[in-house]
């Protein structure tokens, strides 16, 4: 994971989720879809065929409230895509890179207001996305 800073933190517009899909899959920016730009129901699809077209199948988003936690074999390389509540601008959600712990350790906005803290402990963890690499989970009728 090679931190990379979103160049936009306006509230509404900012590009923290590209910035954190770079730094997780170590790529600049420019190589990531800005998912902000495609509106509240295009950006899932969007979202997950570039991680498919990359080897990486999306499985979901697991909610923090539901007492689930992150787990090893749902990460990229023993990191998550997380979102927490903004401590820039009231009312808003953003994204951050956390561990298998819940600890913060890439915060994109160059304030780095979340780095380091535990989301878990403090119950600031909203939710995170559940990866696998294609073909390592079996096919269930499930």
């Amino acid at each position: 994971m090679t931190p990379v800073f979103q160049t936009c933190v306006d509230p509404g517009k900012g590009n923290c989720h590209q910035a954190c899909i770079a730094a997780l899959l170590d790529l600049e920016l420019s190589q990531v879809p800005n998912l902000i730009l495609f509106g509240d129901h295009e950006w899932w699809n969007v979202y997950y065929y570039f991680f498919y077209a990359l080897g990486w199948q999306l499985e979901g988003t697991k909610y923090f409230k539901e007492g689930k936690i992150p787990k090893l074999e749902d990460s990229i390389n023993g990191h998550f895509d997380a979102c927490v509540p903004s401590r820039t601008f009231e009312g808003k959600t953003h994204a951050v890179v956390i561990d298998v712990n819940g600890i913060v350790v890439h915060d994109p906005n160059p304030n780095q207001l979340w780095l380091g803290e535990n989301v878990i402990e403090t119950g600031n963890l909203k939710s995170w996305t559940i990866f696998s690499k294609l073909g390592d989970r079996e096919e269930t009728n499930d």
